[in-house]
């Protein structure tokens, strides 16, 4: 069997602990070997949640083991995801930043620049898969309860099944 796709978590608010723990602990193949958090109740709600991770103060202790690792995801202030991610590209690792992927198309660029230059990859991440509205669109459309009432209903439907199809790809 393969080696799990080794994951540091930069960041255990909201989106660390509620969107990309969960999903990272629970895909086949990947493993969340470390989250990154200065704050102690947060660092005590890791270490509750993910009893086998090692939860560090800063990215520097990250940056210094990222040969142990595969990936880097951030979901830290927005202000952070340009210097946290131009580092993690520095150390070597791939790189998941949580939307949005810098604070102006300047420092998206420096970052997919980067990225291009040490061959690795980088990534905006923007989950809507579990959005109830989307997922109403997606069943009605399993259902065959949306039709369309203009355009070119063939080509429609070709497009519709595409998206879907990608819908039911795990992330």
């Amino acid at each position: 069997m393969a080696r799990p796709v080794q994951v540091a978590l930069l960041g255990y608010g909201l989106a660390g602990s509620r969107f990309h723990a969960p999903f990272i602990s629970t895909t086949a193949g990947m493993r969340l070997s470390t989250v990154v958090t200065g704050d102690d109740e947060r660092r005590e709600q890791a270490v509750r949640e993910h009893p086998r991770v090692e939860v560090v103060g800063t990215a520097d202790e990250v940056w210094e083991r990222a040969a142990e690792l595969d990936l880097a995801v951030i979901a830290t202030p927005n202000e952070s995801h340009l210097p946290l991610g131009l580092a993690a590209l520095e150390a070597g690792l791939a790189v998941v930043v949580d939307k949005p992927l810098a604070l102006n198309a300047a420092e998206a660029r420096s970052l997919v620049e980067a990225a291009a230059e040490r061959g690795l990859m980088l990534s905006a991440f923007q989950n809507r898969r579990w959005d109830r509205c989307r997922m109403v669109v997606e069943n009605s459309a399993r259902l065959g309860e949306i039709e369309m009432t203009g355009g070119d209903k063939e080509e429609h439907s070709r497009l519709m099944g595409q998206s879907l199809m990608a819908l039911a790809q795990p992330i």
